[in-house]
């Protein structure tokens, strides 16, 4: 029986309660056994409750047999403190029965349940704590995935800006010179005409870049790509010499030694110099202008400055206003700082201060 007591729990002790019934203190082994097992692995309250509640009368049934035979006996003989002598020795007997074969198994085993059932809740609880926290972080990965989303896109929107700015305002600026020189020098309203189309072909060609960048960022779900973007050498490459060619006097000094500063510093520094000479272009015309690049230990200087215009051009185009703001915003970004103001002698002036990679500054990639 002591066997099969997992298997048939409620058999086994129903055949432990009639065993003991019949034999006593035969079942001595078998009984608390018996009753352990149906308590952890019984799945029925009221088949333990109806198998302990016969056990209990068959015990108090047995011994109080067994004490009201000795009673009589020891009576008949004549021997009545014998008699009570026995009465004590069974009542003794029957707590103890009660206590080692019953009470003590089946406490043993409800403790025992009780603590699988809190450790099941506990590992259901972990578990549940483990997918929410799991989903916490996904949830977190996915608001950070848009914020740099949209972050980039912020960004591919302030550099659309920035282009279409730029070109536009020259274009228009040698529009409106072709049209007043078209009838008295036709060459020169030729070339200008030509240089309208370079203007225009470099801002489309800016401008697929971008769109580039932007479809194989919606793609992969990366950062913008860093073989996109300017550099301090593209300054004079593009920007001053469009400007030259578009009537702006523009002069472009680099003091220092010219070293490696990071690309996030260099296509900075572009976007900014770009920035400022297209105001120049809006707002002071053909002003001279004046573009510096200081190289220090550790920053990097731009300096951009007009002189005050002859005469207040009006090229009728729309201004957004957020031209220096978003400027301002990208370079605190990047750790920088930025200046911008009328100087003394009527002219505009715009300074930023990048720190260079290395300097113990944190530049993030713009």
């Amino acid at each position: 029986m002591l066997l099969l007591r997992r298997r048939y729990p409620t058999g086994v002790a129903v055949l432990a309660v009639l065993y003991y019934s019949l034999l006593g203190s035969g079942g001595a082994i078998l009984l608390p056994v018996a009753l352990y097992t149906l308590v952890t692995h019984s799945r029925s309250r009221r088949v333990l409750v109806a198998v302990i509640t016969a056990l209990v009368l068959a015990t108090l049934n047995w011994n109080l047999l067994m004490t009201v035979g000795m009673t009589q006996e020891a009576i008949g003989t004549g021997f009545a403190g014998e008699s009570v002598y026995h009465v004590y020795e069974q009542a003794t007997t029957l707590v103890y029965n009660l206590m080692v074969r019953i009470v003590v198994p089946v406490a043993l085993g409800l403790y025992v349940v009780a603590r699988r059932r809190l450790i099941a809740s506990l590992q259901e609880r972990t578990g549940q704590l483990e997918r929410e926290q799991a989903l916490l972080a996904e949830r977190a990965e996915r608001v950070e995935r848009e914020r740099l989303m949209l972050a980039e896109r912020g960004h591919i929107a302030a550099e659309m800006h920035d282009v279409l700015a730029r070109g536009v305002s020259l274009m228009v600026g040698q529009a409106n010179a072709v049209e007043m020189i078209a009838d008295q020098d036709p060459g020169t309203a030729a070339r200008t005409a030509h240089l309208i189309g370079d203007i225009g072909r470099q801002a489309l060609t800016e401008l697929r870049q971008i769109l580039g960048v932007l479809r194989r960022n919606t793609a992969t779900g990366e950062g913008a790509g860093e073989d996109s973007q300017p550099t301090v050498d593209d300054i004079d490459v593009v920007l001053i010499e469009q400007s030259r060619a578009a009537g702006m006097p523009v002069t472009f000094k680099i003091n220092g030694k010219r070293r490696q500063v990071g690309k996030p510093v260099e296509s900075m520094a572009y976007r900014v110099v770009r920035e400022a000479l297209t105001n120049v272009h809006k707002h002071a015309g053909t002003a001279p202008t004046q573009v510096l690049l200081h190289f220090g230990a550790e920053t990097l200087e731009i300096v951009v400055e007009n002189a005050r215009p002859e005469e207040r051009p009006s090229m009728g185009l729309p201004s957004s206003g957020f031209g220096l703001l978003g400027m301002r915003e990208r370079v605190t970004a990047l750790g920088g700082t930025l200046s911008a103001g009328a100087t003394d002698t009527g002219g505009f002036r715009v300074s930023v201060i990048l720190p260079c990679e290395g300097s113990g500054v944190s530049a993030a990639t713009l």
